[in-house]
Formats: C-alpha cells, sequence, structure tokens
C-alpha cells in the first residue's frame, strides 16, 4: 500500500515539475512569478527525490529559470537554498 501512496505522490511531483518546465519557457515574467513566490527552494527539494524522471524535469526547470541574465541569476541565487 505505501508503494502506492509514493506513485500517486510521484505523479503528482512529476505532473506539477512539467508543468513548470512549460511555464519557465514562456519568459522573463512568469520565472520572475516563480522566484519571488520561493518555488526555487521547492524545485531544490524536488532534486532530492529519488525518481529520475522528477530530478530531470526539475532540472530542466532550472535551467529554464538560469538561462536569464546573469544579475538575476544571482538574485536567484539570494533568496534560495541555492
Amino acid at each position: 500500500m505505501e508503494s502506492v501512496k509514493n506513485g500517486k505522490k510521484e505523479i503528482v511531483i512529476f505532473e506539477g515539475s512539467l508543468g513548470l518546465v512549460q511555464m519557465t519557457s514562456k519568459g522573463e515574467h512568469i520565472i520572475k512569478c516563480i522566484v519571488s513566490r520561493g518555488f526555487v527552494n521547492i524545485i531544490q527539494s524536488n532534486l532530492l527525490e529519488t525518481n529520475e524522471f522528477i530530478i530531470h524535469s526539475n532540472l530542466e526547470v532550472l535551467n529554464n529559470i538560469f538561462s536569464l541574465d546573469e544579475s538575476f541569476q544571482n538574485n536567484v541565487l539570494q533568496v534560495s537554498d541555492l
């Protein structure tokens, strides 16, 4: 029964991460909203999951976030635990 609960949790995290990948690919405004609301720390904690699909999708989100200019990258690093 525990694996079923974990499976449902993993699906929710993965689907949410895929949504963030798509949203962060839309541009700077969306990324700034995500960062300002503290989601970077959640994305970072998702990197500790055991499911490689979750890890990969969260790495894609971080890649999209850090694709912006260097000054914004520094701001992200200051407001997060990265």
